[in-house]
């Protein structure tokens, strides 16, 4: 189980490099802070770039490994991000249909995880070609794992896109298991002077123990 500090928000709203054409398509997506409650609202999926960049959301994360595949699980509080690398294939198929999430592969390079992934569905933001490479390594003292990842779309962005952040061990953090509330979605559109044009957001806080 790990967590972002609650600065790595930061990395998760930084403007993607979008060329006119898709800068024209924005408005359709709106404001990326408004994002989580989309997610809300679509049962948990994040799409295109924004499926990479929940990387840096300060929630939790957790990571299963076994011998053939990675799941990764970004829960925070009402929706749940849930990705599977496959570590037993090399290159990625060619009959794989693309998805919100894309298509995942992973291989090792030292302590280092590194996840390609392809075939993502297309988006007013991002095309069939957005490819995203993301680095996953684990610190000497094992209570901190360097989080990185690069994303390029030669479509529709005018230079790849690259951020990252440190998640830290939080073993002590589970999930609330509190749904989506519109309450606090009025709320936090509210705070943050933002139009209200989702009605689903996040539930507060995550249970201690």
């Amino acid at each position: 189980k790990w967590v972002p500090p609650p600065g790595a928000i930061q990395v998760f709203l930084q403007p993607l490099p979008l060329n006119q054409a898709a800068s024209a398509a924005l408005g359709a997506v709106g404001d990326p802070r408004l994002l989580p409650a989309s997610f809300c609202e679509r049962g948990g999926e994040a799409v295109g770039p924004y499926a990479i960049k929940v990387g840096a959301m300060p929630v939790l994360h957790t990571l299963e490994i076994n011998g053939k595949t990675v799941v990764m699980r970004i829960d925070d509080n009402g929706y749940l991000v849930e990705r599977v690398v496959h570590l037993d294939q090399t290159t990625h198929p060619a009959d794989v249909a693309p998805s919100a999430l894309g298509h995942s592969i992973g291989r090792w390079e030292g302590k280092t995880l590194v996840i390609d992934t392809v075939d993502f569905a297309p988006t007013p933001l991002s095309s069939r070609s957005l490819h995203a490479v993301e680095r996953l390594t684990l610190a000497d003292d094992k209570r901190h794992l360097k989080y990185e990842a690069t994303m390029e779309d030669p479509e529709l962005w005018t230079k790849p896109a690259a951020f990252s952040t440190v998640w830290d061990y939080r073993p002590d953090v589970r999930p609330s298991g509190a749904a989506c509330d519109p309450q606090n979605a009025r709320r936090y559109l509210k705070d943050t002077n933002l139009k209200a044009t989702a009605p689903g957001a996040r539930s507060d806080g995550y249970q201690h123990r």
